[in-house]
Parts: C-alpha cells; sequence; structure tokens
C-alpha cells in the first residue's frame, strides 16, 4: 500500500476514533475510497459538505488553515495588553471571517492551534503579562 493512501486510511480511522469519543454515533466518517492522499481526502469531503461547519473545517485543510493563520497572526501582532484579550480578539476575527453558523467549537479548535503554534514557535514570548 502506497503510503499517501496508508495516511488516509489512518486519518479515517483517528476521525473515528475521536466521533467514538465525543459520542457522535450519529456522525458517519466518509470514506472517499477514489482519494489517494489526505488533501484529495479534504477536497473530496468539502465538495460533499452541506453545513457551515463541514464546509469551514474541511476548507481549512483545504486552503492552507487560513483562519488558524489569521488567528496566529492576531494574536502576535495584537496591541492588547493581556493575553486573554489577545485571544479574544483573535477569536472574533475568526467569527467574522466565517458564516454565523460555523460551530463555536470549529472556531475554539482553530483558536487552540494558533495558540499552540504562538508558544511553540517563540518559546520564550511574554504573551501573558
Amino acid at each position: 500500500m502506497k503510503k499517501e493512501k496508508h495516511d488516509v486510511d489512518q486519518l479515517i480511522e483517528m476521525k473515528r476514533f475521536a466521533h467514538k469519543l465525543c459520542r457522535y454515533n450519529d456522525r458517519p466518517v466518509p470514506e472517499h475510497s477514489e482519494v489517494g492522499n489526505v488533501h484529495e481526502y479534504y477536497s473530496a469531503d468539502l465538495a460533499s459538505s452541506t453545513t457551515p461547519t463541514g464546509i469551514a473545517h474541511n476548507g481549512e485543510f483545504v486552503n492552507g488553515f487560513p483562519t488558524i493563520k489569521m488567528m496566529h497572526e492576531s494574536i502576535m501582532n495584537s496591541s492588547k495588553r493581556t493575553f486573554m484579550k489577545k485571544v479574544e480578539e483573535a477569536f472574533q476575527h475568526g467569527v467574522k471571517m466565517h458564516n454565523k453558523d460555523v460551530g463555536r467549537g470549529f472556531l475554539a479548535d482553530c483558536i487552540a492551534a494558533a495558540i499552540y503554534l504562538c508558544l511553540s514557535q517563540n518559546p520564550k514570548i511574554q504573551l501573558v503579562i
């Protein structure tokens, strides 16, 4: 089996495991058997997405993580004094970037990734004042 297809199979298993942990028993994990790599998987998932959150989630992967990048830049360039205010500001930018019906859990995942990038890329930064 090619590595890229193996990556897709592992992604599907990971998604099934995550759904099981969260008790999302009503959410099937699409297989997209025609795809050959993870990018193609998310592209196929985006093409079949019907909800604002599904479109935003799959679009995040396909389009190079624009929400996470924007949130990261917002936190890093914010003039707010406290870390919490920087994060709140970045989150609000994310809200404005998406359809009003996009789930806040998606945006929370994006802000968590942005915070991780801020802290991991700049371990000596003093974001918390």
